[in-house]
């Protein structure tokens, strides 16, 4: 009648809990490393889509006007790349957050670019000529340059040169991409 329960071997409490443990551990580990790839893999994205509307709408640019020639107006080959972009918003005057980030853009170590297309301080980071594109980048051209940034996902952060800001520079016939030290080129076209 009555009928025996053989004994069933299962984990006990503290096996789980260790287990679970070297889980967190280990997803404690990796998962960082994941989102961090994750992140640049959109950076990269980002800029491959940026160089090529700003090539694009260049070349466009140039096969209906003919070229800029070496010594062409800065703005002229501004507004011509703009011509041919999807455009939502102009700006104008020089404050920070109205078409660029509020405090500028920095280094990567956060020091403000200096020398080249990037500027020589903050206040020299010009948001006069500045426009919004659709895709929601953030451009702007540096005062009396051949340099046209732009921040590949606009207001959001890290707002740093290398890492989600980008500069092209803008020679008589073509765009090419540019970076504002060599510590922090990354080759994002490969």
């Amino acid at each position: 009648m009555y009928q025996r329960i053989k004994n069933k071997r299962a984990f006990t409490l503290a096996e789980v809990l260790i287990t679970l443990l070297i889980i967190g551990v280990i997803a404690s580990i990796v998962i960082p490393g994941l989102i961090a790839d994750t992140q640049q893999a959109e950076y990269k994205t980002a800029w491959k889509k940026a160089f090529g509307v700003a090539s694009q709408a260049y070349k466009r640019a140039i096969a209906e006007n003919g070229s800029f020639g070496p010594y062409g107006s800065n703005t002229g080959k501004l507004d011509a790349l703009k011509n041919y972009m999807s455009i939502v918003k102009n700006c104008s005057g020089s404050t920070f957050g109205n078409c660029w980030a509020t405090n500028g853009v920095t280094r990567q170590d956060g020091s403000y670019p200096g020398g080249g297309c990037v500027g020589y301080s903050q206040s020299n980071q010009n948001v006069s000529n500045a426009f919004i594109t659709s895709d929601g980048m953030y451009w702007l051209q540096y005062s009396n340059m051949d340099c046209v940034a732009v921040d590949t996902n606009g207001i959001k952060g890290p707002n740093k040169f290398g890492k989600d800001v980008f500069d092209f520079y803008m020679t008589e016939s073509v765009v090419k991409p540019n970076c504002c030290s060599s510590t922090e080129s990354v080759d994002y076209l490969k």
